[in-house]
């Protein structure tokens, strides 16, 4: 799936939502996003962030260990 501009900004939106889970999610995809451009340390940061919000995230503790 391409992401566009709009749908990173998007997620970026969903960053300063007060649901926790929806900010962790986005979290998740932007770290996704990262690592699809090779840009770890962001990747990195996305995923500990993703996790501090849910450490129900099975998918971000798996790609940081990954990392």
């Amino acid at each position: 799936m391409e992401l566009g501009a709009d749908d990173i900004h998007s997620l970026q939106h969903a960053l300063v939502e007060e649901d926790e889970s929806v900010r962790a999610r986005a979290h998740l995809e932007l770290g996704r996003i990262a690592l699809t451009m090779a840009r770890t340390e962001a990747a990195a940061r996305h995923l500990r962030e993703a996790l501090a919000l849910d450490e129900r995230l099975h998918e971000a503790r798996a790609l940081l260990n990954d990392l």
